[in-house]
């Protein structure tokens, strides 16, 4: 009996072991090579842009790469969230990433097939 129990406590710490490592490979896969690198790229790359440009820019910025790893509509990928001044990119269901800018402008998107067009504008007052 005391045999049987020690077996059977070797073969639970193994499949949870096993378990585990599992779930940390499908982490490190989706992690180093895929949607959260290009998450946190492309808000911090648009974030910088928004900070940089003069009022009146327009800007052009090739996503494609982000665009083909996601099954979202590509028209929510990239979000501006004009209250709190942040670029949110999301290329999955999950949360996004998050990358707050200072200028304050107003900002609209438009995406034309793999390109993400931005057009940067003074804030209009409101009274």
């Amino acid at each position: 009996m005391n045999k049987k129990g020690i077996v059977m406590e070797e073969i639970i710490f193994i499949v949870l072991n096993l378990i585990f490592f599992v779930v940390v490979m499908l982490f490190i896969v989706n992690s180093a090579g895929g949607q959260v690198v290009l998450e946190q790229k492309y808000a911090k790359e648009i974030a910088f842009i928004i900070e940089e440009a003069k009022p009146g820019t327009a800007v052009y910025l090739n996503m494609g790469d982000a665009f083909g790893k996601t099954k979202l509509a590509r028209e929510q990928v990239v979000n501006i969230d004009d209250k709190q001044n942040q670029v949110i990119v999301k290329l999955s269901s999950g949360g996004g990433y998050m990358v707050p800018y200072f200028s304050d402008v107003d900002v609209k998107l438009e995406v034309y097939g793999d390109v993400l067009f931005m057009q940067i504008n003074k804030k209009e007052a409101t009274s």
